[in-house]
């Protein structure tokens, strides 16, 4: 029986917002909706599809105060810097990662 390793292939994942955001609306709110996405794309597993309706949850800070502070028009990702459209599928060997830096 043959049996074959791979390394998984780091794909760095961007976020691009668009917000409608009111006077409640601060720097640190944008801080936490980056955090929030960030810990989301990176806790998904090798081979996980990115789906964007479920991106909406953690940007959303659902809970929090801070959520009525703004409303999310629109939102795309990007794979290695490349914009994507729609929900993005990694490959089987492929892990997502997200620095919140990657995220506009």
């Amino acid at each position: 029986v043959e049996i074959q390793y791979w390394r998984p292939i780091q794909k760095s994942i961007g976020i691009r917002f668009e917000l409608t955001t009111n006077s409640d609306y601060t720097v640190d709110i944008g801080e936490q909706i980056k955090s929030a996405s960030a810990d989301y794309i990176n806790q998904l597993d090798i081979g996980d599809r990115i789906a964007i309706n479920k991106l909406y949850v953690p940007a959303g800070l659902y809970g929090a105060l801070d959520a009525r502070s703004y409303e999310i028009e629109s939102l795309q990702l990007t794979v290695d810097g490349v914009p994507v459209e729609g929900d993005y599928t990694l490959a089987f060997n492929a892990v997502a990662y997200c620095d919140s830096d990657n995220i506009e």
